[in-house]
């Protein structure tokens, strides 16, 4: 999910930078483009205005605006990737499913091995741990419900799906090129 929003916005800037390079990083220059981070459409907080590309506001502002609107949606989806990739488990526990589908332990190669189907049964559902950058011991409890990882990802796939058909439409409505059809060489 975290790879898929970074790939977005590497995409709407080598577009943008195409419309006017003034406004997005520069493809081109190695050390811009370690700067294409999905804070150049959020900004990064507490005060959320480092890291903004002018380009957003001009070009993509309905994509911008469901963005904003989305915020807490991305910062988990971010947070639980940095915690999974560079430091420890995300999820506090879950639900196993106890009917997996048809044939799921024969394509393993356990269908006879009752010990190792326990080990490898496949999650019903997944809680996800509250605050997962924040060492355990300073979490706070959290009275709220924990995020499910299953409605996480139902959430992305709209959030995601909705994100391209915002992006097509601003592009469309804000960028002018010269050619429409590519040019033959």
């Amino acid at each position: 999910m975290d790879s898929a929003i970074e790939c977005m916005v590497f995409s709407l800037n080598a577009l943008g930078y195409i419309a006017d390079s003034l406004q997005f990083h520069d493809v081109t220059d190695i050390k811009a483009l370690r700067k294409i981070n999905p804070y150049n459409i959020l900004g990064r907080p507490p005060k959320y205005n480092k890291d903004i590309v002018p380009g957003y506001d001009a070009y993509f502002p309905n994509l911008k605006k469901y963005w904003q609107k989305n915020r807490d949606l991305i910062q988990i989806i971010a947070e639980n990737h940095d915690v999974s990739k560079h430091r420890t488990t995300i999820y506090q526990g879950g639900k196993y499913n106890l009917n997996p589908p048809p044939g799921f332990f024969k394509k393993l190669g356990i269908e006879n091995n009752k010990e190792m189907q326990i080990l490898c049964s496949p999650m019903e559902n997944i809680i996800l741990e509250h605050q997962p950058k924040t060492p355990w011991r300073q979490r706070k409890n959290e009275t709220d419900q924990p995020p499910y990882l299953e409605n996480i990802a139902e959430e992305f796939c709209t959030f995601i799906n909705t994100c391209g058909e915002k992006a097509l439409k601003d592009a469309r409505n804000n960028i002018k090129l010269k050619n429409y059809a590519f040019i033959p060489s």
